[in-house]
C-alpha cells in the first residue's frame, strides 16, 4: 500500500506532464479506497519509510497531507490522527527549511477543525523547539507559532497560561534577535495576539513598548513596518499602556511617516494617525502642536508615486486610456460571448487593480480625514495655504493631490468652509475640472471630491444640473478610472438628491444603459446601483414609457456572469 502511494506521488510530481490530470484522479481514487491514506502521506513526508524519498516528493506528500487535514481531519480515527500529529511535530526540526514550513502548514490545517487541547503535545513541542539550541528546531517552531497566531489567534491566546507563558517569553526574546526573520516572526505573533491579549503578554507591555520604540531604527524595512503595525494595534486596542509614552510614540511615528526610506514603512506609519484620532482620549494638546508638520507630511504622502502611475497606465491601456474604438470592440466582444455558459470571474480584472491596493496615498488621505474629523477648523490654518499653493501648481500630480486633500477634509471642516465661502468657490471649480482638465486622473479625483459635497449640491438645483452633466460626460470617456469615479459620484449625489434628479432621469438612463454594454466588473456594479438610485428617487419620471422602453439590463448574458 505504501509503495502504491509513493508511485502515485511520483506520477503527480510533474504538473506539466501529459498524464498529470489522470495521476491526480488516480490519487483521489486511491485516497477514497484507503482510509489510512493520510498516514501513508505522513510516513512518506517524514521519511518513516524504508526506501529513500527525495525532498521534492516529501514536500508534495506534506502538501497533500495539509489539504486532507484541512478538509477531513475530523474523519480520521484517533490512532491515525495521533500518528500524523507525531510525524508533523518531528518535522518542525527538519534540516530542510521547506519541509519544516510544510510541517507548520500541516499543523495549522489540523487546528482548523480542532482546539489546541485536542493536541496535548503541541505546545510542549513548540516550547521545546524554541528553547532548543538547534537553529532548525528554533526556526521551525517560531514559524509554526506565527502561523497559529495569524490564523487562530483566539485559540493561541486562550491556551493554558502555564504552557503559553514560556512560549511567549521566547517570542519576546526574539525581538532582539540578530536574525531578521526571527524579529519579523516575533513581531507578527505579538501583533496578532494583541486583540485578545493573554496575561503573559499583558504583564510585559511596558517593556514591549520600549523595545518597539528602539526597533523603529531597525535596519530591516520589514521589521520597521511590523513595528508600526504593532504600535498601531496597541494604541487601537490597549491605549492605556501607551499613555506614558504617547509623546515618544507620536514623535517616532511622525519621523517614520516623513523620513523613512521605505514607502511600505511610511504607509504603515501613516495608518497610525487615523487610528490615533479615533481613540476616545488622546493627548490633543500634544498632537495639535504637531499639526503643522504632520499635515504637510500627510499632504506630501498623498501624491501618486511613479510606480502607481505606471500601474494605472498599464491597467488603462495604451496612452493611459482605451480609445473609443476599442470600447466599441469590447461591447461587440461581450455580445459575441452571450452564449458562453462559464460564469464571469472578475478576480483577474481586479488582481492588478490600482484602486484595490492600500497605499501610502490612501493611508495619508485617511489620516487627514480623521484629523479633520477630530480637530475640525483647527487644521485649516496650517493646511489650507499648502492646498492653495498646490492647486496652482503646473505639475498635475501636485494639483491632483490637492484635490484629494480637499475631499479628505471637507466633511470634517464643512462649517469652516461654508463660513469662509470656500465651498461656494470649490464646487464650481471641481465641476470645471471634471469637464475640462486634460488629465483623466485629475478629473477622476475631482469626481470623488465633488461627491463629498453632496449635501450642499442637492440644495442648489443649478449646481446639481451642472454636476450631473459633467459626471455623465465623464462616464462616456475612455479612462476606466474616470468612468468608475464618475459613476460612483453620480450614485452618491443622486442618492442624496432623490426627487431633485427628476429632470435628469432620461439623459442619465441613456448614458447608464450605454455603460451597461461597456463597463466591466466593479464599475458595472456601480452602474446598476446608479439605476437603482434613479428608480427609488423620482419614480414617476423613471416610469415614463420613453424611459421604461430603454434597455436597463444591457447584455443579459453578461449580467449573469458578473461576480458580486
Amino acid at each position: 500500500r505504501m509503495t502504491g502511494a509513493v508511485e502515485l506521488l511520483t506520477s503527480c510530481a510533474d504538473p506539466v506532464s501529459p498524464g498529470h490530470v489522470a495521476a491526480l484522479q488516480a490519487m483521489e481514487a486511491y485516497r477514497a479506497s484507503h482510509p489510512d491514506f493520510a498516514a501513508y502521506l505522513a510516513a512518506v513526508y517524514a521519511q518513516d519509510y524504508p526506501e529513500p524519498v527525495s525532498g521534492a516528493l516529501r514536500t508534495i506528500a506534506g502538501l497533500q497531507l495539509k489539504n486532507i487535514m484541512a478538509q477531513q481531519s475530523s474523519l480520521l480515527g484517533e490512532g491515525q490522527r495521533a500518528y500524523v500529529q507525531s510525524k508533523t511535530a518531528s518535522m518542525l526540526a527538519d534540516a530542510d527549511r521547506q519541509l519544516r514550513h510544510t510541517a507548520a502548514m500541516v499543523m495549522n490545517s489540523l487546528l482548523m477543525m480542532h482546539e489546541l487541547s485536542s493536541w496535548p503535545g503541541l505546545l510542549p513541542t513548540l516550547r521545546q523547539g524554541l528553547e532548543s539550541q538547534d537553529p532548525n528546531a528554533s526556526e521551525g517552531c517560531l514559524f509554526a507559532v506565527d502561523l497559529i497566531a495569524q490564523d487562530y489567534p483566539n485559540k493561541l491566546a486562550g491556551a493554558d497560561a502555564g504552557m503559553l507563558e514560556p512560549i511567549m517569553n521566547q517570542v519576546l526574546q526574539r525581538t532582539g534577535s540578530s536574525n531578521v526573520a526571527q524579529r519579523c516572526h516575533s513581531l507578527s505573533i505579538i501583533t496578532n495576539l494583541l486583540p485578545n491579549i493573554p496575561a503573559c503578554l499583558r504583564q510585559h507591555m511596558a517593556q514591549l513598548i520600549g523595545v518597539l520604540l528602539t526597533m523603529c531604527q531597525d535596519s530591516s524595512d520589514r521589521v520597521r513596518e511590523l513595528v508600526c503595525d504593532c504600535l498601531d494595534t496597541i494604541v487601537d486596542m490597549h491605549p492605556d499602556y501607551a499613555k506614558s509614552n504617547f509623546e515618544t510614540i507620536i514623535n517616532a511615528m511622525l519621523h517614520l511617516t516623513e523620513h523613512d526610506p521605505s514607502v511600505r514603512v511610511r504607509r504603515a506609519a501613516a495608518d497610525f494617525w487615523g487610528t490615533l484620532c479615533m481613540q476616545t482620549f488622546i493627548p490633543l494638546d500634544l498632537l495639535e502642536a504637531k499639526l503643522p508638520t504632520l499635515l504637510t507630511v500627510l499632504l506630501n504622502g498623498m501624491q501618486y508615486s511613479q510606480e502607481e502611475i505606471d500601474t494605472i497606465h498599464a491597467d488603462e491601456g495604451a496612452d493611459s486610456g482605451i480609445n473609443p474604438a476599442s470600447l466599441n470592440k469590447k461591447a461587440e466582444k461581450l455580445a459575441q460571448e452571450a452564449d458562453d455558459e462559464e460564469e464571469f470571474d472578475d478576480e483577474d480584472d481586479e488582481e492588478g487593480d490600482p484602486e484595490a491596493e492600500w497605499t501610502l496615498r490612501k493611508a495619508s488621505a485617511n489620516g487627514l480625514d480623521e484629523l479633520a474629523n477630530r480637530f475640525n477648523e483647527k487644521i485649516m490654518g496650517p493646511l489650507w495655504p499648502h492646498v492653495q499653493d498646490r492647486m496652482q501648481s503646473e505639475n498635475w500630480l501636485v494639483r491632483e493631490s490637492a484635490i484629494l486633500a480637499i475631499g479628505a477634509v471637507c466633511v470634517g471642516t464643512q462649517d469652516f468652509m461654508m463660513q469662509h465661502n470656500l465651498t461656494q468657490q470649490l464646487v464650481p471649480h471641481l465641476i470645471k475640472l471634471i469637464s475640462s482638465d486634460p488629465q483623466p486622473l485629475v478629473r477622476a479625483i475631482a469626481c470623488w471630491t465633488l461627491s463629498r459635497f453632496d449635501l450642499y449640491i442637492m440644495e442648489e438645483q443649478e449646481l446639481l444640473s451642472s454636476s450631473v452633466q459633467a459626471l455623465l460626460s465623464s462616464m462616456q470617456l475612455p479612462s476606466k478610472m474616470l468612468q468608475e469615479h464618475a459613476v460612483s459620484a453620480f450614485a452618491t449625489i443622486g442618492e442624496k438628491a432623490t426627487t431633485s434628479m427628476a429632470p435628469f432621469v432620461g439623459a442619465s438612463l441613456d448614458v447608464l444603459c450605454q455603460a451597461l454594454n461597456i463597463y466591466r466588473s466593479r464599475p458595472l456594479l456601480i452602474v446598476y446601483d446608479s439605476i437603482s438610485v434613479l428608480a427609488s428617487g423620482p419614480q414617476d419620471e423613471f416610469r415614463k414609457p420613453e424611459n421604461g422602453q430603454k434597455n436597463m439590463w444591457g447584455d443579459n448574458a453578461k449580467v449573469g456572469r458578473v461576480k458580486r
